[in-house]
Parts: structure tokens; C-alpha cells; sequence
């Protein structure tokens, strides 16, 4: 019976799905306190908000009457997709926010391309990313981010 208990607790665990942070959809957010505090409704003229290709430094926001706006991407610490997932922006990269807490865990998806005796595979992988703020810079690992807080408060 304590076998099959633990078979099912393990088993439990192994299929936990990403939880990301939920806001209001639609919205741009100039600074992380916008995260916090009284929740700010959407902009109900705003039908998506995406960040373009990765090599562009604009947002595209598109209304509801079907025009389009760019706005810089400096000027916008993050956003909120259609469906209230939040993204933040460090240098040309966003990156999804997971969970707020000790510290703040972002997920990314990498795309790679191999090719191997003419066969071309494709794989995806998914990456967890850390950063101790809100507003401190992101790392690949708890210990850089807790490493990186340390030597700003010397």
C-alpha cells in the first residue's frame, strides 16, 4: 500500500504543469509595479499586444478597429498577452513570468537545429531562468541571480 502511495505522489509531481502569472490581458506595463498594487484593467480599445521578430526593438500593438502601433520597446518593461500571461523585456528578449516569490522564475522556449548525416532534426527546449527582482537582471541559475544581489549590496 505504501509502495502504490508513493507511486502516485511521484507520479503527481513529475506531470506538475507551469503555472504563469495571470493579469488583466492586454496590457502594456512601463515598470514592474505595475505587477503590484490595485489591478489596472485593460485597454479595452487594445485587441492583442505582441513583441515582433527578435530582432526588432517595437512592440506592435493592434486596436480593435484593426490599426496598428509600434511603440518602442525601451520604454516598456513588459506586457500582458490575450490571455493575461505576463512577459518581460531584458535587452532583445522577452521572457515569460512564472512565479513571483524568493525569486522570480521566467520560462523561455529554445528552438535548436541540427544536422546530422543529412537529416535535419529540429528540437525545443524549454529553459528556466532566474532573477531575484522584479527589475534585476536575469540568469540562467538561482545562484547567479542570489550571487549578482550580493555584489550590488556591497
Amino acid at each position: 500500500m505504501k509502495l502504490i502511495l508513493i507511486f502516485i505522489l511521484l507520479l503527481t509531481g513529475c506531470t506538475a504543469r507551469v503555472q504563469p502569472l495571470l493579469i488583466q490581458p492586454n496590457r502594456l506595463l512601463t515598470n514592474s509595479a505595475d505587477l503590484s498594487g490595485q489591478p489596472i484593467s485593460g485597454d479595452p480599445s487594445i485587441k492583442s499586444i505582441r513583441a515582433s521578430n527578435g530582432f526588432s526593438s517595437t512592440i506592435i500593438i493592434k486596436k480593435q478597429d484593426g490599426a496598428k502601433e509600434r511603440v518602442p520597446a525601451k520604454s516598456v518593461w513588459g506586457y500582458s498577452d490575450k490571455n493575461g500571461t505576463v512577459w518581460r523585456r531584458q535587452k532583445r528578449s522577452f521572457f515569460q513570468v512564472v512565479k513571483i516569490g524568493e525569486f522570480v522564475e521566467y520560462v523561455t522556449i529554445t528552438h535548436t537545429s541540427n544536422q546530422i548525416n543529412g537529416i535535419t532534426h529540429n528540437d525545443q527546449q524549454t529553459v528556466w531562468l532566474f532573477s531575484r527582482t522584479l527589475d534585476s537582471p536575469i540568469y540562467s541559475s538561482k545562484k547567479r541571480a542570489l550571487r549578482d544581489t550580493l555584489a550590488l549590496s556591497r
